[in-house]
């Protein structure tokens, strides 16, 4: 009877913990360059709020970024860890004041390092972390029961080619983010 409270406190606790994670980059980005540059665009409500472009340098285990406004005036530079964590190293006052380089640091943690620990689905109590890939698409998400946290997909346009656009999400809170590669000729 003295341990139902040290029972329950366990329940809550481990019950409350994302799933077991791996780090390193989903096997649907395989044939994706390591630098890229992509058109990034905002949506909240599904109303645009901003639009530009992204330049990244993917690492064995960080993500280093650069976001630029339309014309090609830098907003923002940070250098992203592995555990989600991000170094800034330039930015905007307005930019850092509204919490852009954060948000966005944790949405490309999530997308190009974060993948669950056993595949395709890691579980906990409440959390489930689930990575689905085929050759043409990719979709990576976590829930809480019937809840989406965020969701994550990765389209191609052909088979044999490297991931073209990414969509991450936070239903939750109507945010969208589109991530297109651009082609360069």
């Amino acid at each position: 009877m003295r341990y139902w409270p040290l029972f329950i406190f366990l329940l809550l606790f481990t019950g409350c913990s994302l799933p077991k994670t791996h780090i390193g980059a989903p096997a649907v980005l395989d044939d994706t360059p390591a630098s890229q540059l992509l058109n990034i665009s905002f949506k909240r409500w599904s109303k645009p709020i901003f639009s530009g472009l992204l330049a990244i340098k993917r690492g064995d285990k960080t993500i280093s970024y650069v976001l630029l406004d339309s014309s090609g005036l830098t907003l923002a530079q940070a250098l992203v860890n592995h555990d989600g964590n991000y170094s800034e190293l330039k930015a905007v006052p307005k930019i850092t004041d509204s919490g852009l380089p954060s948000f966005l640091a944790r949405a490309l943690w999530r997308i190009y390092l974060l993948t669950p620990g056993r595949k395709p689905c890691s579980h906990s109590l409440l959390f489930k972390f689930c990575a689905e890939y085929d050759k043409v698409s990719g979709h990576k998400y976590v829930g809480m029961g019937p809840f989406t946290l965020f969701d994550i997909k990765y389209l191609k346009e052909k088979k044999d080619e490297a991931i073209s656009t990414t969509v991450y999400s936070q239903p939750w809170f109507g945010i969208q983010i589109t991530l297109k590669q651009l082609k360069l000729n």
